[in-house]
């Protein structure tokens, strides 16, 4: 640790001498003050390690550093349930104008009002349908509520809008100190365009939208894939994608609800983003991407986006999936890929 927030210092572990194998880094960037990595000398082998500091960025001042040896955590087994999951009979959704969608996309805010949207392709854009599960619960009788991207302020009959090419929607969560909630929670979306990401809003429950085609472009970098989007509290929005050439995350933040955004912040090369999942109390935000990696970035302070994401590899070997989602629990909980999760939100793991 040390002392100024706008110098950087990164740590490397090596095993033997500071030209061995590195078993451990973290070098993240300004601003921080501290730097931290862990590793496990049965996993890595008997003998010394060498801890070496890199002066990065440093202008007049000098870290301070500890080690600690910690028992390794017991060994716990999940225990699987074979079957006894039902689910009921499928339901086909259905648009005036569109014969069928893909890859949907589907959220339940806390209130019960249930969306799920698919893509038509670029640039033929994205269908919404709605219901409450509370009156609802087998989804019986979805409203189609027409192209929440929609190129005109008709939704129902549009055969064009601006995007298509994937689809994601969030709903607002309560206020993590209040505890209170929008009612009905504000819906929002975005569609990709690859030029861009084009956003949505929606604050009666899907009836009427506010959109803007240039969401992603006025502070992050065009030419894009792949975008998640999740809320912290009622208004607080992210938007993950990764740019197509050199694939690197983009990370925004909205204020408004997902209308608008601002400056983009990276966690790095980590392949295709898998997900995005926020940290209700602490405002932690979580990214994953395709080569197993799980980045997070903490806020300094309450109501501002992270500026620096430390990423470390959650899983190898078998990490072959387009995405690799991360799920966040509501309390803390240590994530690993053997263990049970005390939590209905609480999860790692690869996509079909």
């Amino acid at each position: 640790s040390w002392l100024n927030p706008a110098n950087d210092f990164d740590l490397f572990i090596h095993k033997g001498s500071n030209s061995g194998p590195i078993v451990a880094d973290s070098a993240g960037g300004a601003p921080d003050t501290d730097e931290e990595a862990t590793f496990s000398p049965a996993a890595d082998g008997t003998g010394a390690y060498s801890i070496h500091v890199v002066y990065f960025s440093v202008a007049t001042d000098q870290y301070h550093g500890t080690a600690s040896a910690k028992a390794a955590p017991t060994a716990r087994t999940a225990t699987y349930v074979d079957g006894g999951i039902t689910f009921s009979p499928n339901v086909t959704t259905k648009a005036p104008v569109a014969a069928r969608d893909g890859e949907p996309s589907n959220r339940t805010d806390i209130f019960g009002n249930f969306y799920v949207s698919g893509i038509r392709g670029v640039p033929a854009g994205v269908d919404l349908w709605s219901t409450d599960l509370n009156s609802d619960p087998y989804l019986r009788n979805m409203v189609y509520r027409g192209q929440p991207d929609s190129f005109t302020a008709d939704q129902q009959t549009s055969v064009g809008a601006d995007g298509g090419g994937d689809v994601d929607l969030a709903v607002g969560r309560p206020d993590p100190v209040t505890g209170t909630s929008n009612n009905p929670p504000t819906l929002a979306g975005s569609s990709l365009v690859l030029a861009n990401v084009s956003c949505f809003r929606s604050t009666n429950k899907g009836a009427t939208f506010d959109r803007n085609p240039l969401c992603s472009s006025t502070g992050g970098v065009p030419i894009d894939d792949r975008q998640w989007n999740e809320f912290h509290g009622r208004n607080t929005v992210y938007l993950l994608y990764r740019t197509v050439a050199p694939a690197l995350t983009q990370i925004q933040r909205s204020t408004d609800g997902g209308l608008t955004y601002g400056p983009a912040q990276t966690a790095g090369a980590i392949g295709q983003v898998g997900y995005i999942d926020v940290h209700q109390p602490s405002g932690t935000v979580y990214v994953s991407g395709s080569s197993g990696s799980v980045c997070a970035g903490t806020p300094s302070a309450p109501n501002l986006a992270p500026v620096r994401y430390e990423c470390h590899q959650a899983a190898t070997g078998s990490v072959a999936n387009i995405f690799f989602p991360v799920s966040t629990s509501p309390t803390p909980t240590r994530m690993t890929s053997s263990s049970p999760i005390p939590s209905t939100r609480a999860s790692l793991g690869a996509s079909q």
